[in-house]
Order: C-alpha cells, then structure tokens, then sequence
C-alpha cells in the first residue's frame, strides 16, 4: 500500500473510514418489518393445522375461541385482528390476515406469524382510519405434520 500515489492513498482511507459507518445496516436484520414499530401486541387466538395422511386429508381449526367481551379495545388502541385458515389444496392451507383499524388515525401495520419457532412476516400495509386491510399466506403443510399458528401485531405511524 506503500507503494501507491500518495492521492489515491488518501481516496483509498476516505472509502474505508465511509464504508465503517455501513457496517451496522449491513449487518441489520429487520425480519420483515416494513415500518417504524411503535406498538407490539400478541393475537389471542391461535390457528391450528394438522396435515393427516392422504385419504385424511387436512385438519384446520382455531386453537382458541374469542368472545365479545375479550376484544374490548382491541390491541395497540383500537386495532382488530382477524386470523382466517382455509385449505386451497389437498398440502396446503391459506392463512387469511385482515387488520381493521377502529381509530381515528392511520397506521402501517405487519404481522409475524410463528409456526412452532419460524417467524413469518405478513405484511399487510397502509390502513386507513375505519379501513380494513387483508394479506394472504400460503403454507405447505407436509402429511403427518401439524402446526399451531401464533401471531403478533407490529403497528407504526
């Protein structure tokens, strides 16, 4: 290195000492999140699949049951989720995600479903206020498996 320009030396300490100040973002991992997280609350219902044998066929159902009263307020101040499993095909099941807003402000929002230890980000976007706003997950599930679905609402401005 000693042996170079004396111009291009400096250049070649700036790039370097610019390219520290990177390494953070490189190094960052924001899981999915799309937004700035304001708010993090858990889903109280959980989904559960089971995959069966073939003459079997799917077994799909909600782990938990909700009553009017356990949704109040909803979570993060005023937010709703809605956690929906169907079967599209015979290994395979749908993950229906819908998020209504019932406050008076707009919010981004993105949910993490956790199938026994994977974290998969759904994200569902800009929601209006009074706005409802729906993602859908494809899962394979492989015969003989089963799942419970957990899931944890990330909210931002």
């Amino acid at each position: 290195m000693w042996l170079l320009p004396v111009s291009l030396r400096a250049k070649m300490a700036a790039v370097m000492l610019l390219g520290i100040f990177f390494i953070p973002f490189a190094t960052s991992d924001l899981r999915g999140l799309s937004h700035v997280l304001t708010c993090r609350d858990s889903v109280a219902t959980s989904l559960y699949v089971d995959g069966g044998s073939d003459d079997q066929g799917s077994v799909l159902g909600s782990a938990d049951t909700v009553t009017r009263e356990d949704v109040g307020l909803g979570l993060c101040g005023g937010l709703l989720v809605d956690l929906q499993l169907t079967s599209s095909r015979a290994d395979r099941a749908l993950v229906l995600v819908a998020i209504t807003n019932a406050t008076d402000h707009g919010w981004q929002g993105s949910v993490t479903l956790d199938f026994q230890g994977a974290p998969v980000p759904v994200s569902i976007g800009s929601i209006r206020p009074g706005a409802t706003a729906t993602d859908t997950v494809e899962v394979r599930i492989p015969e003989g498996r089963s799942y419970e679905i957990n899931a944890t609402l990330l909210i931002g401005p």
